[in-house]
């Protein structure tokens, strides 16, 4: 499948970072978020800053990257910007629930570190990786993704890829909005750490009940994130910071819902909610 052009919803650090680098390899490149269509967009990207102009609106016949937070995913159900398109790339974080769209449409996890400056730039640290089913569509979108800046990655079950960046999410997320804290901070606090532990175990448990094993040790998995992510604001304290809504439904929120379906508890995630949503209250 070819695509005449990509069209990313969604400019935040992981969709303008991506729409940058596309345009830098000569894409056709459009990018819509809730502020309407971006003209142009600065990121730093593989170490270099870039800037690029984008088309107005997405031409038929595109690849349709949906990068939003899980609060905004229900509002591209009926994003005109889908209408007309070969197929969707859906970025979702955490259990965020998956739209109904009228094309195509893959699953894809992202492994980043990233976030928007206080000039609305985007700024990538490190790699970014995309894994993506290993199939027709998937292998033919992971040629188009893979570049100097972005790994492509196919792998058998995505479902066990989203569990498996659940469980370093589900505790390491909530806890840096918590504690209003960096990764290398929360590292250093051993209480924090056996709860990240905790409830990467829960996370694991939960899995499991699904179906889903994923074989990751819960403390060498999180020991490793921190390590990897150092002085990185997580995201929901990056949203925290800025006034921004907080990822809860699809990181915190839906697991809880998931377990208790499955009538299974998940008591370190449900105090570590409450404790949170309590500070932020005051």
């Amino acid at each position: 499948m070819a695509f005449s052009s990509v069209h990313i919803i969604g400019p935040g650090a992981l969709g303008l970072g991506l729409a940058v680098d596309l345009a830098s390899r000569r894409l056709a490149v459009s990018v819509s978020g809730r502020a309407g269509a971006l003209a142009r967009g600065e990121a730093c990207v593989g170490g270099r800053w870039r800037s690029a102009s984008f088309a107005l609106r997405p031409e038929p016949g595109s690849l349709v990257v949906i990068a939003v937070k899980g609060p905004d995913m229900d509002g591209v159900i009926c994003c005109p910007a889908t209408l007309g398109c070969s197929a969707v790339l859906l970025l979702r974080n955490g259990l965020a629930s998956k739209p109904e769209l009228p094309c195509p449409t893959v699953d894809g996890v992202v492994w980043a570190c990233a976030w928007r400056d206080r000039d609305g730039r985007a700024i990538w640290r490190g790699s970014t990786a995309i894994d993506l089913p290993d199939d027709a569509l998937g292998r033919n979108l992971a040629e188009l993704l893979n570049g100097e800046n972005v790994e492509a990655r196919l792998v058998p079950s995505i479902e066990k890829v989203r569990f498996r960046k659940l469980m370093v999410n589900a505790g390491v997320n909530p806890l840096s909005a918590l504690w209003r804290s960096d990764c290398r901070t929360l590292a250093s606090r051993p209480e924090v750490v056996a709860e990240a532990t905790a409830i990467a175990a829960e996370v694991k448990g939960l899995a499991a009940a699904a179906g889903v094993m994923v074989e990751d040790d819960p403390a060498a998995l999180v020991a490793s994130a921190l390590a990897g992510m150092g002085d990185f604001t997580p995201s929901m304290e990056q949203d925290r910071a800025t006034g921004r809504p907080l990822e809860l439904k699809a990181i915190v929120d839906a697991p809880l819902q998931m377990a208790a379906a499955l009538k299974m508890e998940m008591p370190v995630l449900a105090s570590l909610r409450a404790r949170l949503l309590q500070r932020l209250a005051h």
